[in-house]
């Protein structure tokens, strides 16, 4: 077998594994407000019943991102059932497309080893496959950055020129953090290679991607641009400064998480609820905790992946020094010029939010997913490099690690609100034929209820206060298996429905 033909088949293996592992985890996928909405809007398009003229609101404020692309895309998927698993299965297949468009880059440039590698620790990384799942905003930002990052790369050609101009527009359309990703592409542009730009591609690209504008200027212009000045108005943010000068390190610090199984933030609430993370990984009380959570055996191979992924970015930095100390002219490699516009995004973004005075979420540099995982990849095949078996050990661990502390997370956290949970609870109460009263024992999830019974079954939640008939959602902890169920529960996936009387 020719070492072309082997790569293929390892890469196919690699990809197959990480459409199973995202496959198996998507009943699990927390289903809670914003994903309960932007499924009911999405599926409520593809049935024609319903039409957006701007997208999904800006988190805590009256904005709204500026153009409905996101909700015209995943009404695609939509469109062949109600069935949220519609819109997750085109997620997924979005994330492992964003995988294959830098694999040949990666390939080309490094060999296909570190190709291999790139495969291997996306197969199971936690911070790709927890933004890769359900219909989020979010989630389709690492397939948009992808795409702009190999299209940069492969500027030579007029189509990736017109597939940069069109998603480049478009990206604020998925996300407000564009311009880090736009910054990384300059600096990519500028070490790159000279390029003959073709004005039709250009033309053609920005011609589509401004027509996905088209309804929100409408409507800019007869309502006196009152998006435009509420995301002018309410974009930034009101951090004190004592919080906004860990932005810088937040920002870089969370780029080596990526690159981890420490998924602490997710474990404790991060976007739903206030996350230290200086308390968390800089003080002993934080350390215990993840012990506690993680026991020492998972809580180990944590501190491994995250050792190894640190050593990543100092390998992927040593090899970007010395690429542009002995480049002859003013291009540098491919891989040189990713790893460089990741280095301009991350640092674009951290100025941008501290000149904004907002505060910092992890999601904020998907855009440079799933690009960040390169660095891993490097340091692992410098392993290989020293002792085959070194590199052997340490890329079986690393996948080890990432693929129990992401299971351990769905089975453990976002299965108490999971999609298939949710679904079939909601399904048991419109088999009641009367009014009943609601309660929660966990997070309060009765407006993904709504969303479901109004748009998947097509009915009301008849929830009233005071009925005789009583259910309890005990979502405050998944059910141990082969735990006895009290009189008059169920079992939805994890999450047990109490029936009262």
């Amino acid at each position: 077998m020719s070492e072309a033909r082997r790569t293929r088949l390892i890469a196919l293996v690699l990809l197959g594994l990480g459409l199973a592992f995202r496959l198996w985890a998507m009943p699990s996928a927390r289903f809670t407000g914003d994903e309960s909405y932007f499924w009911a809007t999405a599926r409520n398009i593809a049935t024609f019943d319903a039409s957006a003229t701007f997208g999904p609101a800006m988190t805590g404020s009256s904005a709204f991102h500026p153009s409905p692309l996101f909700y015209y895309l995943m009404a695609v998927p939509q469109r062949l059932g109600v069935s949220p698993y519609f819109g997750g299965t085109f997620i997924v297949l979005l994330h492992l497309a964003a995988f294959l468009l830098l694999f040949p880059v990666v390939a080309q440039s490094r060999g296909p080893r570190v190709a291999l590698l790139f495969l291997a620790v996306g197969a199971f990384a936690p911070w790709d496959v927890l933004y890769g799942d359900r219909i989020w905003l979010s989630c389709v930002v690492p397939f948009w950055g992808a795409v702009i990052l190999r299209a940069a790369l492969s500027a030579e050609r007029p189509l990736w020129q017109g597939l940069l101009v069109f998603f480049s527009i478009t990206c604020p359309a998925v996300h407000m953090s564009a311009p880090l990703l736009w910054a990384g592409v300059l600096g990519m542009l500028w070490y790159g290679p000279k390029v003959r730009w073709s004005r039709s591609a250009l033309l053609l690209g920005a011609l589509l991607g401004a027509l996905t504008y088209a309804a929100p200027l409408y409507s800019e212009l007869t309502h006196g641009f009152a998006n435009t000045r509420a995301i002018l108005r309410e974009g930034g943010g009101h951090e004190p400064w004592d919080k906004v000068v860990e932005t810088p390190f937040k920002v870089f610090g969370y780029a080596i998480l990526y690159g981890s199984s420490e998924i602490g933030y997710h474990f404790g609430g991060g976007y739903w609820r206030p996350f230290d993370d200086s308390d968390t990984y800089f003080t002993l009380a934080g350390w215990a905790e993840h012990w506690r959570v993680h026991g020492w055996f998972f809580g180990a191979l944590n501190l491994l992946s995250l050792f190894l992924s640190a050593y990543g970015a100092k390998v992927a930095l040593d090899e970007l020094r010395r690429s542009f100390l002995r480049r002859s002219g003013p291009a540098l490699s491919p891989d040189g010029r990713l790893l460089f516009g990741c280095l301009v995004g991350l640092s674009a973004g951290a100025a941008l939010l501290v000149l904004s005075t907002k505060g910092y979420f992890p999601h904020y540099t998907l855009l440079l997913m799933p690009a960040l995982l390169l660095p891993l990849a490097l340091g692992l095949d410098r392993l290989f490099d020293r002792q085959r078996w070194l590199g052997s050990i340490a890329t079986a661990l690393v996948m080890l690690a990432m693929f129990a502390s992401t299971a351990r997370y769905y089975r453990t956290v976002d299965a108490r609100n999971g999609v298939a949970a949710t679904w079939s609870i909601v399904e048991q109460l419109e088999a009641e034929p009367g009014p009943f009263s609601l309660s929660f024992e966990g997070f309060h999830n009765q407006f993904a209820f709504e969303m479901i019974a109004n748009t998947g079954f097509k009915k009301s939640l008849r929830v009233q206060g005071g009925a005789p008939v009583r259910y309890r959602v005990r979502n405050g902890a998944v059910a141990e298996a082969g735990a006895a169920l009290p009189p008059g529960a169920t079992l939805h996936d994890r999450v047990v429905l109490e029936r009262l009387p």
